[in-house]
């Protein structure tokens, strides 16, 4: 056929590849150069690495900030996906995910650097607390705030909050 390359092994022609065969070898490597395929509806683009860690002090307190961009190998490529594609909203000003007991295990964004984030994570976390006391009868899922200047959706887990912060006015 015109325009078509047919594999020969052993002097006989190779039966026809697949789609997701060919698509395997012309998807470039993963971020972290494994050739897994991807399930079906996830993106085979590797997530950017704008998300930094921070590792946590042994008093439960948030510790220093990491100013490192590269991707720890324990945490999985679809929630750094995840993580980066919240960051890339245009409104987003930064997402924050927390420990349980408080401690910043996540982030992104201007917003949430340094002493400022620690003063977000510190804050969330006690009205995380808060509700959760208060409302006996029911478990707190989502919780949007919204001030002036941002609005914060809170999304507490039984291990992790995530925090987005977001400028309301764009």
């Amino acid at each position: 056929m015109v325009g078509r390359i047919d594999k020969i092994r052993d002097g006989k022609r190779a039966p026809p590849e697949s789609r997701a065969t060919r698509q395997a070898y012309t998807t470039p490597p993963r971020a972290d150069n494994s050739l897994a395929m991807p399930s079906i509806g996830t993106s085979t683009a590797p997530p950017t690495p704008q998300v930094n860690g921070v590792a946590p002090a042994t008093n439960g307190a948030p510790g220093p900030v990491a100013t490192s961009t590269t991707t720890p190998s324990n945490v999985p490529p679809e929630i750094e996906y995840t993580l980066s594609r919240l960051s890339g909203h245009r409104n987003v000003r930064g997402v924050l995910v927390l420990a349980r007991q408080g401690a910043i295990i996540r982030y992104s964004g201007v917003a949430f650097e340094g002493e400022q984030g620690r003063k977000y994570a510190a804050a969330v976390k006690k009205i995380v607390d808060c509700c959760r006391t208060n409302i006996e009868e029911d478990e707190l899922k989502f919780l949007r705030m919204r001030t002036k200047k941002h609005e914060l959706m809170i999304s507490p887990d039984e291990r992790y909050i995530l925090i987005v912060l977001q400028d309301p006015s764009q």
